[in-house]
């Protein structure tokens, strides 16, 4: 630091009067370090703390790309239960006009009637209604894909078929094994663990904070003054002034010491006490996200299993509502059927085909929901 100072001083006495002016400069530079040598733990507690609380952020980014391949996942199957739908629409519209062309053949060659006719076309308005039921969700599922994967609406996507659901028998495992597993890895509960850790290293640094410390200082110093500085110069950490280089001169100084907290008002107690606070709830948290991942694996290793079975009867439904479709316009064609059991066989197909689309979009988002309850989300599963 350095200054100037100029003053002008008048003394009036008995027989005379003084006027004097100064004129005052002052140069003064000093270097001074201070390294801790023993605190007992604060440091490493505190070290500990923000260490955690690096991996709760790291944890964090993981979980949001888990969120994020669990909702692109599950709209893209929903989209394809969605184009599955309009492909069975597809296939009942074309087997309607089928069962039409040949009520009208019968009704030409004078072996039909208008009512098998009428029922014709009226299953033909069905399909259609169906058809264009079937369009509009596509186009809805696909939007809400394209929101989900954060793209512009005003994007096409060429959007690939859903491959069958498949039992993944690292998700079917025995409950206790899957849940100990998950456990390990679940984004949540690594979390909230170590937002326990941050919080017993925050106890361990406040209950260090009342322990003494032990410290080594030096400084160096010069002054160039003809102005009376005195003790002006900052202290060290907790210590008092090193040097006073009052006038001019030089100064140097090594230091060990120890700083003991004596009385501070019961702050230090607050700040333990709080730390314990935060300790406790860490735990609670953590006890409750635990008991959460449990329940939800529960939840999602039955919806699993239901839902494969689900499709697997929704697939045997399809193939045999195939064959009554196929057996049912046959013997219409050959006068030896009833055109209501070909719209009955008809409407059951269009029926057993949804019910298969959906449940295979069930399968797979099911499997989609396990996998994200057990941390195991990283791709998404067939």
């Amino acid at each position: 630091m350095g200054g100037y100072q100029r003053r002008r001083s008048n003394v009036d006495g008995a027989l005379a009067s003084v006027d004097f002016e100064d004129n005052l400069s002052v140069a003064v530079g000093v270097l001074a370090l201070q390294w801790l040598l023993f605190d007992f733990g604060e440091s490493d507690a505190l070290t500990e703390a923000a260490d955690q609380g690096l991996v709760v952020a790291g944890i964090g980014f993981t979980a949001a790309h888990q969120q994020l391949i669990e909702s692109v996942s599950l709209a893209y199957y929903s989209h394809a239960a969605a184009r599955a739908r309009l492909g069975v629409a597809r296939r009942s519209l074309v087997n309607s006009r089928g069962a039409l062309k040949a009520a009208e053949a019968k009704y030409r060659q004078g072996v039909g009637t208008v009512v098998e006719v009428a029922q014709a076309r009226q299953g033909v308005a069905q399909a259609e209604l169906a058809h264009v039921q079937a369009e509009g969700l596509a186009r809805d599922r696909e939007q809400t894909l394209i929101a989900a994967l954060g793209i512009s609406p005003l994007v096409r996507l060429k959007i690939a078929d859903a491959p069958e659901p498949q039992v993944d028998n690292a998700m079917m495992a025995p409950l206790d094994r899957l849940v100990s597993d998950a456990l390990a890895r679940r984004p949540d509960v690594q979390a909230a663990h170590a937002a326990l850790l941050a919080g017993q290293a925050g106890v361990k640094a406040a209950e260090a904070s009342q322990r003494p410390k032990v410290f080594v200082a030096a400084s160096v110093g010069s002054s160039s003054s003809n102005a009376n500085l005195g003790a002006t110069l900052p202290g060290i950490g907790l210590q008092a002034p090193p040097l006073n280089l009052a006038g001019s001169g030089t100064g140097t100084g090594a230091f060990v010491g120890i700083s003991v907290p004596i009385f501070d008002g019961g702050l230090r107690e607050s700040v333990q006490l709080q730390a314990q606070q935060r300790v406790a709830g860490a735990q609670a948290r953590l006890d409750l996200v635990r008991q959460q991942a449990v329940q939800q694996i529960v939840v999602a290793q039955n919806a699993s299993r239901s839902a494969l079975a689900a499709a697997e009867a929704a697939q045997q439904l399809q193939s045999t509502a195939a064959v009554t479709l196929d057996a049912a316009l046959e013997a219409y064609r050959h006068g030896v059927g009833t055109i209501t059991a070909v719209l009955l066989a008809d409407t059951q197909m269009l029926q057993a085909g949804q019910a298969l689309a959906d449940a295979r979009a069930a399968a797979q988002s099911a499997a989609i929901t396990l996998a994200f309850a057990t941390g195991s989300l990283g791709a998404a599963p067939r």
